[in-house]
């Protein structure tokens, strides 16, 4: 019998910075397009399905004015 570890993706909660894009009226076509990457992409991203590179989180703070003290509150914030 195998003993398989199994890992759990951690989910984050992104309505801040949806909200934030909302805000600096962006959506997921603008901000993909900003970003160079696939609009179904960046969807996978704020889902939790796929995670954020550090340069990804860096632009976007850049694009929708987000200090970079406060990245954890953006992106690094666990469901309640």
């Amino acid at each position: 019998m195998e003993n398989k570890m199994e890992t759990e993706r951690i989910k984050f909660d992104y309505s801040l910075l949806k909200q934030k894009m909302i805000e600096n009226r962006y959506n997921i076509t603008t901000l993909s397009r900003d970003l160079s990457i696939g609009r179904i992409t960046l969807g996978y991203k704020l889902n939790s399905d796929t995670y954020f590179t550090q340069n990804q989180i860096c632009k976007i703070c850049d694009l929708l004015g987000i200090e970079y003290r406060e990245i954890p509150n953006y992106f690094f914030r666990e469901p309640v």
